[in-house]
């Protein structure tokens, strides 16, 4: 579990839309002991581990002094740095909190991943529903929901969550494998291999990157 939970915290980091815009323009508030150093550190962007993150971003979040409802994104950066150390049930509650304060696709999505990193699946493709009807070219959210139907065998649902990732993105080969590991598991040996074929054609990590969220192919 802890690999499929890391390599998507990796994923969602390859993600610039999931950092709220105006956060890394963020100041340190005038007269108070929260520092712009401190909030480099919460958005994990100063090299600090998430075991440092943590704490960090506790000490902003209870400062007082966050413009409401920004607290939100504290909410959020602190959750990253719960999944990234395996702590999913406390990633889940701290965006409880960050969407309990600013409903955006981005808190949802992060959620979702919470979600799934706890096993779970349905609480996480509710969310991730929610993210494709005010994003719907979002094609990471469209990749987990294929995801979540491959490890609930459902193969042939999961061919066309990765088809629109893949067609959103066209050089997404992460999703073009799945999609043809899927294909391969729902009677489509032709389309599968093809698929499978054409993703490693374009990465060599291509089968590494599938097995490390529990998606494989011969």
């Amino acid at each position: 579990m802890r690999t499929i939970v890391m390599a998507i915290v990796v994923l969602l980091a390859l993600f610039a839309s999931l950092v709220p815009a105006h956060a890394a323009k963020a100041k340190a508030p005038r007269g108070t002991s929260i520092t712009e150093l401190d909030i480099r550190i919460c958005m994990g962007i100063a090299g600090a581990d998430a075991a440092t993150q943590i704490p960090v971003c506790t000490k902003i979040i209870n400062s007082g002094k966050v413009k409401h409802p920004h607290e939100s994104e504290y909410y959020a950066y602190r959750a990253g740095a719960y999944l990234a150390l395996d702590r999913g049930n406390d990633a889940v509650t701290d965006l409880n909190k960050a969407i309990a304060l600013v409903d955006k696709p981005e808190f949802r999505f992060q959620r979702a991943v919470a979600f799934m990193a706890t096993n779970d699946l349905d609480k996480a493709m509710a969310d991730l529903d929610q993210v494709i009807a005010v994003k719907n070219d979002f094609a990471t959210a469209y990749f987990m929901r294929g995801v979540i139907h491959y490890r609930n065998a459902e193969f042939k649902a999961a061919v066309p969550e990765f088809d629109k990732a893949a067609t959103l993105i066209p050089t997404y080969y992460q999703a073009i494998f799945a999609r043809g590991a899927s294909k391969l598991k729902s009677d489509d040996a032709d389309g599968g291999k093809l698929d499978v074929k054409t993703a490693r054609g374009m990465s060599g990590h291509a089968d590494e990157d599938a097995a490390k969220i529990g998606i494989t192919a011969p």
